[in-house]
């Protein structure tokens, strides 16, 4: 009964989150917006219009993908958490693996793996579409995969030993 009880508190945490997070990004889309037609006097003298308008326009188109990447994001850990994706990708990694060191560290590989390759269509969108449109993209394809690549590279490179330290000390404790 207790694991229900922080099932319902989880949930509503996330809910809460994920409101917050987008009510907040509406009202920045909103206060741009009304905001558009006018530079700041603070910066009349030094800003064009047209430079504030395409900066307003920017940041509203960044603010609605970021939206979305909530939303998404909020779906995933849903699915991860409560409607048990990480049950079953560990029940079939501990059937491939087995429930040893190797097992959990591909558990951990696999969820962050799934989390990744989410993430990657919003990483791409955002620089190879929206920076691109507005002019300030300055980054290759080929720069943003290798990024990417060194990205993933560093994350394992750096997170295995720290999985195995904590293998360790659990071990240790018992």
């Amino acid at each position: 009964m207790l694991s229900l009880y922080f099932t319902v508190l989880f949930a509503v945490a996330v809910v809460a989150m994920v409101g917050t997070k987008l009510w907040l990004a509406s009202r920045q889309i909103r206060f741009v917006a009304a905001h558009r037609e006018q530079v700041p006097s603070q910066f009349a003298g030094t800003i064009a219009l047209t430079a504030h308008q395409r900066a307003a326009d920017y940041t509203i188109e960044r603010t609605r993908l970021t939206m979305i990447e909530i939303l998404v994001g909020a779906a995933v850990l849903i699915g991860l958490t409560l409607l048990g994706g990480v049950q079953a990708l560990d029940l079939a990694i501990s059937d491939w693996l087995g429930r040893g060191y190797v097992g959990q560290i591909a558990l951990i590989v696999a969820v962050i793996a799934i989390t990744g390759a989410i993430d990657l269509p919003f990483d791409y969108y955002r620089q190879f579409v929206i920076e691109q449109r507005f002019g300030f993209n300055r980054m290759s394809r080929r720069i943003f995969w290798l990024d990417r690549i060194k990205g993933t590279l560093l994350g394992a490179a750096s997170s295995v030993p720290l999985m195995r330290s904590s293998q360790k000390m659990r071990l240790d404790i018992r």
